[in-house]
């Protein structure tokens, strides 16, 4: 559409994205949470007034919370469809976005605490303990590959990367925590071979 000739009937289409990323509370997104608390990650937006693309990723370590994120993120693009529709030259039945959600990953913990796993924190814990190291459990706030395996049946915990600033560009490994990663699984391996 022209801007000469746009008035009511243009549709841009990165600003129509940019309404739905308004809708989603700032207080939800990574850099204003922590822990267990839950998100919406805008990964990447792309596009310009004709067609665009935003990536999101949602994570929550509550299996319902994350549900309600993902009929949130649902609302929101319904809500602006619905305001454009009201628009003298919408066309009917024709929304100006869709919205398409895949899950790619769940929260490991629905599957690591179960109580047939409880061996598993505890083995860490005691391989940890055993090179002399106090472990520390930390709640995963991206998406891992032990949680892949954990829900294709192999339960599979997360031990120490031993990265620091992760998947940033001042990211770090310490060569001594690679090392004493090294000592716990080689203890950890030796827990489970005992028996």
């Amino acid at each position: 559409m022209h801007t000469g000739t746009a008035k009511d009937v243009m549709v841009n289409a990165s600003k129509a994205l940019l309404r739905v990323h308004q809708l989603i509370p700032p207080q939800d997104r990574p850099e204003f949470t922590q822990g267990r608390e839950g998100f919406f990650y805008l990964e990447r937006i792309e596009g310009d007034c004709e067609d665009a693309r935003a990536d999101y990723i949602i994570r929550d370590h509550d299996r319902t919370r994350f549900e309600a994120r993902k009929a949130l993120l649902r609302s929101a693009v319904d809500q602006v469809n619905a305001a454009y529709a009201l628009r003298p030259s919408a066309q009917v039945g024709q929304p100006v976005l869709s919205i398409d959600i895949c899950d790619q990953y769940r929260n490991m913990a629905e599957v690591i605490t179960r109580p047939e796993n409880a061996h598993l924190i505890e083995s860490a814990r005691r391989a940890y303990a055993a090179c002399g190291v106090t472990m520390r459990t930390v709640p995963m706030r991206g998406g891992t590959d032990g949680a892949q395996l954990s829900f294709r049946g192999l339960p599979c915990p997360n031990l120490s990367a031993c990265y620091h600033n992760a998947h940033g560009v001042t990211e770090f490994v310490p060569v001594r925590e690679l090392e004493t990663m090294v000592d716990v699984l080689q203890a950890l391996v030796g827990i489970y071979a005992e028996g």
